[in-house]
């Protein structure tokens, strides 16, 4: 899946998923930096402190699209500076929420 954030015609913001086949070669962080770099193509993945690049827009379009890609459910509480704080932190958020799943 791919979040599109735009806006409309009278200036609210849209969110758009696009769908978008999982790439099987890759492993999950490869996949996962993807779909973060789809979702929040100004942020600089590789940052020391990743949180510190997101608004709250990109915020809630990773937390949007990871849920969708890997069939977790995420929330704002979620969001936290500690989940948030590289791409690795990202990527172990997402096990815990899909060993919780099972």
């Amino acid at each position: 899946m791919k979040c599109v954030i735009g806006g409309d015609n009278y200036g609210q913001a849209v969110v758009k998923l696009l769908s978008s086949p999982p790439k099987t070669d890759k492993t999950m962080k490869e996949r996962i930096r993807a779909l973060v770099e789809d979702a929040a193509p100004l942020a600089n993945v590789d940052a020391d402190f990743l949180f510190a690049e997101l608004d709250s827009l990109g915020v809630t379009a990773i937390l949007m699209t990871l849920a969708s890609e890997y069939g977790i459910e995420l929330e704002a509480s979620d969001a936290t500076p500690r989940n948030f704080k590289n791409l690795d932190s990202i990527v172990a958020m997402v096990e815990k929420k899909l060993r919780e799943k099972q």
